[in-house]
């Protein structure tokens, strides 16, 4: 490529073709629903003198454990000098679990083989609890934090909890989080009059129109009373008072001897 500027409009950008064959590849994956179709894009460029004959190969996908799950074969075709061409392959995900995968392109040609890979999801419309807090101290106002995740590749509104546990009902406020986002919601359990011990809860995780249920077991231990520390009194000494002690202490060392 030869870059060149011109005095009345910006830059001129000339490709000059490399001597023999040269082929530039790329892959890009789109996510997609649980049980849809994932589209990926397979860009093919000879850049160089002479023509590529043949161009075949395979895209292999696999799971967030690096199992292979599905493959997919690329269409064999040819390219002349300075051709580009994009391939348009469609993967099946039916039977495939919502989480990550990756498509590996093996992209055999004339001078050898190409490798690219892709990184894509398969969500579906659910909001996962991840993680919640289980212990709390008695006779308190406890936070009540639960990180959760969208696992769909679209907005989710409307997302709140509402939890039942020893005769209260306890309600976050609603958030939104986008595509495969994670996020917090937050209420407040007071464990006035409550013993030590497990208590069972019952956690319901609202969004857009619908509701998971999960159960947890909440733990209530003695609260901890922090003790003030005692504060340490600091008397600044002046230069006079400085003096005033030395010379007490000469005079007792004085009557000592």
């Amino acid at each position: 490529m030869v870059e060149s500027r011109s005095g009345a409009c910006g830059r001129i950008i000339i490709n000059i073709p490399y001597p023999g064959k040269y082929l530039i590849t790329g892959l890009t994956a789109q996510d997609t629903d649980l049980g849809g179709t994932a589209k990926m894009d397979l860009f093919l460029n000879n850049r160089g003198l002479e023509d590529i004959k043949e161009i075949t190969g395979t895209i292999y996908i696999y799971d967030e454990n690096n199992n292979l799950v599905k493959q997919v074969s690329i269409e064999k075709t040819s390219l002349i000098s300075r051709e580009r061409k994009t391939q348009n392959l469609f993967v099946d995900t039916i039977g495939l679990k919502p989480g990550e995968y990756t498509a590996k392109a093996e992209i055999k040609w004339d001078n050898g083989v190409e490798t690219k890979e892709a990184v894509f999801r398969i969500g579906a419309e659910k909001v996962e609890l991840l993680e919640i807090t289980k212990t709390y101290q008695n006779n308190t106002i406890n936070p009540v934090e639960m990180k959760v995740k969208n696992n769909w590749n679209q907005q989710t509104q409307n997302i709140y909890s509402t939890i039942k546990v020893e005769g209260q009902e306890l309600k976050t406020p609603t958030i939104e989080l986008g595509a495969w986002q994670e996020g917090t919601l937050k209420t407040y359990w007071d464990t006035k009059g409550l013993n030590i011990g497990e208590y069972p809860a019952e956690i319901f995780l609202h969004y857009n129109t619908k509701e998971d249920k999960y159960k947890e077991a909440f733990t209530v231990i003695e609260q901890v009373i922090e003790k003030p520390e005692m504060q340490k009194v600091k008397i600044p000494l002046s230069g006079l008072m400085i003096a005033v002690i030395i010379i007490i202490l000469i005079l007792i060392l004085l009557n000592i001897g």
